[in-house]
């Protein structure tokens, strides 16, 4: 399968870089893959899973809320506000954002409701891909 050099920015660190054979991202209105030779777009991302597809073997990480541009000369590159191995991912922490996250909204203050989603989404993502990993 032909490949493609993929890397992956968060603001604290150069999160991945490689040549993959895919690698897929959640926007807004869907699920997003790339392909080697894909025509070059910009995307906006929402928090799910990424799927970085390297040497025949998928690898699944958190990624949040972001962008993702495929450049015309056969590279991918994601800038997300966090991405993090299902190792990286603190359980604890993340469910107690969650918790927080839903009693925000609540409190139903309008001015941070969409900071609550938000928080919420990413809470909620972190944690179904710690337990995909510990299932598969």
């Amino acid at each position: 399968m032909k490949r493609f050099h993929l890397e992956v920015y968060t603001p604290e660190r150069l999160f991945y870089e490689g040549e993959v054979e895919s690698v897929a991202v959640t926007a807004p209105d869907g699920g997003i893959t790339v392909l080697a030779g894909h025509a070059p777009m910009v995307t906006s991302m929402v928090s799910s899973t990424l799927k970085i597809r390297e040497n025949g073997v998928e690898k699944k990480a958190f990624h949040s809320e972001g962008f993702m541009e495929v450049l015309g000369n056969n590279t991918v590159q994601i800038f997300a506000q966090a991405c993090e191995w299902p190792g990286e991912i603190d359980e604890e922490r993340a469910a107690a954002a969650e918790k927080y996250a839903l009693e925000e909204m609540r409190r139903g203050e309008y001015r941070l409701e969409k900071y609550s989603r938000l928080s919420l989404d990413r809470a909620r993502q972190r944690l179904r891909v710690k337990k995909e990993n510990e299932e598969s």
